[in-house]
């Protein structure tokens, strides 16, 4: 949970191979990916994929509570409860 924003708390970055999906609680955020901006509220869920270059707008992660993971999937082995073949159009 963060009480106030937090200057260069959400600076650009980018997961290696995996996607990170965030719940937010309570609060919002103004995060980017690319070109996109995009204001996020309670209730949403957001994700960003694998090597996709994100962040807070101007590095700050907003006054919020939240809840992320991030993940990899194995599409030669399945991943996540999943069979080979809905991994791999997952990753697809």
């Amino acid at each position: 949970m963060f009480a106030d924003a937090a200057p260069e708390g959400l600076k650009p970055h980018r997961h290696d191979q995996a996607f990170e999906i965030c719940y937010i609680r309570r609060g919002s955020l103004t995060w980017w990916i690319g070109d996109q901006t995009y204001r996020i509220a309670p209730g949403d869920v957001f994700m960003t994929l694998p090597n996709e270059l994100h962040g807070g707008r101007h590095g700050v992660m907003d006054p919020c509570e939240l809840y992320w993971a991030a993940f990899s999937l194995n599409p030669a082995g399945g991943s996540l409860g999943l069979s080979v073949a809905e991994t791999a159009h997952l990753d697809r």
